[in-house]
């Protein structure tokens, strides 16, 4: 998902108003950017709002790595699970 600065914060302004389809896209582009604090957050903001998707990516993603705050020798073991 390549989006330019305007894409972005509008994405993140819809997110922030609690959007759960912006919150669950911008969780996928901090994946794909390897922020795996800011994914972990839009993913649990998404799921808690009901989103199937953020909850079984957690679920993939592993709830051990998800749940648990990491430090920077495990950063990339997030990315490297899917």
């Amino acid at each position: 998902m390549s989006m330019n600065k305007y894409e972005l914060d509008s994405l993140i302004s819809a997110a922030e108003c609690g959007d759960m389809d912006a919150q669950f896209k911008l969780a996928c582009y901090y994946y794909r950017h390897r922020k795996s604090e800011l994914c972990r957050y839009w993913l649990e903001m998404a799921a808690e709002q009901g989103s199937i998707e953020a909850y079984e990516m957690i679920i993939e993603l592993g709830s051990s790595h998800i749940a648990r705050e990491e430090d920077d020798d495990d950063d990339d073991d997030l990315f490297d699970l899917l």
